[in-house]
Parts: C-alpha cells; sequence; structure tokens
C-alpha cells in the first residue's frame, strides 16, 4: 500500500510504497519532499493506505492529522535549524518509533546535508542522515522517522538534536536539541 501527506486538504505528489506488513509490524519511513508552510499555519495529515489497497477492519484509523503554526523566521543571515515537534509511535509488543519534525527558523536556506541524532537513555545515538535534494527554506521543515526502539521500563529519556555534527552554520547553536519522557504503555 501507499503512505500519502496531504498539506490543507490537498494531496501531496509524492507517495511511499510500503511492504506486505505482518499483523502488529511497523514500517519506518521518511519522506524526501521539502514542505514549505504555506501561510500563518497548515493542517497536515499523514495516511496510511492512502489508495484503499488493503482491506481493513476498520478504515477510520489510518491518518495523523496535526495542525502546523509557523513561527516567523528570525533575522541574522543565516540558517537555523530546531526541532519543531517530535512523538512517539506504538511499535508492538513492547517497543515504539521516534517521529521528530525539524524545521528552519532562521533568514537563510540550509543547503548542506545534515545529521538528527535520537539518543535513548544516554546511550549510543541513533544517526539518521538527512540528504538534501534540495535547499531547506527559512520556514520549511523535515520529518525523520527513527527505526524500532525497544522501551526499557519504566520510561525512557529521548534527546533528539538536530545537525548533531554540527555541519550547518547556524545563528543560534544552542536551541537544536528536544527532551522528553517516554512513559511505558502496558497494551490491554
Amino acid at each position: 500500500s501507499h503512505v500519502g501527506v496531504k498539506i490543507d486538504n490537498v494531496l501531496q505528489t509524492e507517495k511511499i510504497t510500503i511492504p506486505v506488513l505482518p499483523p502488529g509490524a511497523m514500517h519506518p519511513l521518511a519522506f524526501q519532499t521539502l514542505f514549505t508552510i504555506s501561510g500563518a499555519s497548515d493542517t497536515i495529515e499523514v495516511i496510511a493506505d492512502a489508495n484503499t489497497e488493503v482491506a481493513e477492519g476498520d478504515e477510520n484509523n489510518n491518518s495523523l492529522i496535526n495542525t502546523w503554526v509557523s513561527q516567523p523566521p528570525t533575522t541574522g543571515g543565516k540558517p537555523d535549524l530546531v526541532v519543531r515537534g517530535k512523538w512517539e509511535t506504538p511499535n508492538p509488543p513492547n517497543g515504539y518509533i521516534v517521529n521528530a519534525v525539524v524545521q528552519n527558523i532562521g533568514a537563510a536556506p540550509v543547503t548542506v546535508p545534515f545529521n538528527v541524532s535520537v539518543t535513548i537513555d544516554g546511550g549510543t545515538p541513533i544517526i539518521l542522515p538527512v540528504p538534501l535534494p534540495m535547499p531547506l527554506l527559512p520556514g520549511g521543515f523535515i520529518l525523520v522517522v527513527t527505526p524500532p526502539i525497544i522501551l526499557t521500563a519504566p520510561t525512557d529519556t529521548i534527546v533528539v538534536v538536530a545537525d548533531s555534527g554540527n555541519t550547518v552554520d547556524e545563528m543560534d547553536e544552542t536551541n537544536n536539541t528536544r527532551t522528553n519522557v517516554h512513559p511505558l504503555v502496558v497494551p490491554l
């Protein structure tokens, strides 16, 4: 099946093909398209099985909708990467996937590839390369997704760092990190 993205109810051109999944399995993915905020806010919908190719018991739970509110770019003539949003997606039976949105809030485009790191409980970072098929313009953002992670009970401290290798010359190098504690969720 395919995964699609709608921005303000307009289906974007890139779709990602997902292989056949066994029950309870997940498939990490990342869109290579760079989306740009079109105004003060956008409604973003990610749709699993966008072409309704898979017969499912519940066809009404295939999307996640989020409203993205734009922050005006700051001045200074340089890009500035921040982790704008981050959430965990369950990966049964005892894991999850970290999803993070990195935004350029600076006044100039990001023109070089960079890495995003995800560290769980101070362990070895998971490095997620961000190849830029085109510049990441001011206000633009990209979604990064980790491979599945096993939860270490009862919680995990998750640290996401944009431009973890410091390859982008940014206006502010101190605002690249976002941290939270992910709780253990016991299935019923």
